[in-house]
């Protein structure tokens, strides 16, 4: 049997976190669905793992875990398939030459780390990153303020760190991980270890754009940003109609 596997993106693809209901209706039973024919359901996000596990519960089975915005790649028994660490004076001089945003986060481990008093369940404080000593730091993200300043902010990391870092704008967010990591070079890594014939991937941001493209088979919504649209195979409406191609 050749066997079929979907990535999708977390927050705003398969997760909306400030609604009242955070997944559209049909989804969660067309994910079951698609594992009980035979199919690999997998998440793909700039998020940590627990940040995941606590946000989606018991709500939806995971067969493989692209986090960090691919710097850590998982299989369903939490076995690591592929990981890429940032030094802890690189994400340092990052929070200093960017403002020492409020908002800042640092993936490392299995969690996410701030500086700041914590603004949702499952951070962790640090009171420097002098305390992230002997972990395994995947990335930091920050809030740009808008679309635009992410993509400048992005645009800016690139040339100047390029050698040693990517950053990407995630919606007004900006993620920075190692160089030459992505969502993309994620999926890569579970079609390889996971042995997958056809790999399907679904997401709404820029940095999606990598896996859009390394997959077979892609998919985003008419609300994404138009370079996203043009990365992607199939405009829908939800995971449960990308599901049914595949």
């Amino acid at each position: 049997m050749m066997k079929k596997a979907m990535a999708s993106d977390f927050d705003n693809t398969l997760y909306f976190m400030f609604l009242d209901e955070p997944y559209r209706k049909g989804d969660r039973e067309s994910i079951r669905d698609f594992q009980q024919a035979g199919g690999l359901f997998g998440v793909s996000t700039g998020r940590s793992l627990r940040g995941v596990r606590q946000a989606a519960g018991d709500d939806v089975h995971f067969d493989f875990y692209i986090l960090a915005t691919g710097a850590l790649v998982l299989d369903g028994n939490l076995q690591v398939l592929m990981k890429k660490t940032v030094s802890r004076d690189c994400v340092e001089e990052i929070y200093d030459r960017y403002g020492r945003r409020a908002d800042t986060v640092i993936q490392a481990n299995d969690t996410v780390y701030t500086l700041t008093p914590p603004k949702f369940p499952g951070q962790t404080r640090i009171m420097s990153f002098a305390d992230l000593a002997g972990s395994d730091i995947y990335g930091i993200s920050f809030y740009a303020g808008s679309d635009e300043a992410a993509q400048s902010i992005a645009r800016d990391i690139q040339h100047e760190y390029g050698n040693i870092l990517t950053a990407y704008a995630n919606t007004s967010v900006v993620d920075v991980v190692g160089a030459d990591c992505s969502k993309g070079t994620g999926l890569m890594a579970v079609r390889e270890k996971l042995a997958i014939c056809t790999m399907g991937a679904i997401g709404d941001s820029y940095n999606d754009t990598p896996m859009l493209k390394a997959a077979d088979v892609s998919f985003t919504f008419s609300y994404a940003p138009e370079p996203v649209q043009q990365a992607a195979t199939h405009i829908v409406s939800s995971v449960r109609e990308a599901l049914a191609y595949l």
